[in-house]
């Protein structure tokens, strides 16, 4: 499991979404001796053998068989980790840009405040708010 606190650059295997940081992803090619080995491999034949920084939601699974978030999100039989819940595919180009500005708006320091207008809050209870 990825050090959070330490490490920053996580990255999502395409199959299975195991997350881990790009120098554990690197350390197991080095120790292994190939280019890409998720350790869900013997589980869960890879076709897709790569990864990906563009992911949503972090699920941690320590049991995959029995906890219902596992099974929820196909995560059963796999190895214990922290997965993520939702990868981004080449279709979804228009979240990717969007994460991509959002990163380089926060890096220069600039914050994007998020304005409602009052219209579309119009009819709703306030219990669905």
């Amino acid at each position: 499991m990825p050090d959070t606190h330490k490490e920053k650059n996580l990255r999502a295997c395409t199959t299975c979404k195991l997350i881990m940081s790009d120098s554990q992803w690197q350390k197991r090619e080095r120790k292994k001796g190939i280019t890409f080995l998720c350790p869900n491999q013997a589980v869960m034949p890879h076709h897709e053998m790569r990864t990906t920084p563009y992911f949503t939601g972090l699920v941690s699974i320590f049991k995959p068989g029995q906890s219902w978030v596992g099974r929820f999100n196909g995560l059963e039989g796999l190895l214990p980790g922290i997965y993520a819940v939702h990868i981004l595919k080449d279709t979804d180009e228009v979240y990717e840009e969007d994460y991509k500005s959002t990163r380089n708006k926060k890096k220069k320091g600039q914050e994007k405040k998020r304005e409602f207008d009052e219209e579309s809050f119009e009819g709703l209870d306030e219990y669905e708010l």
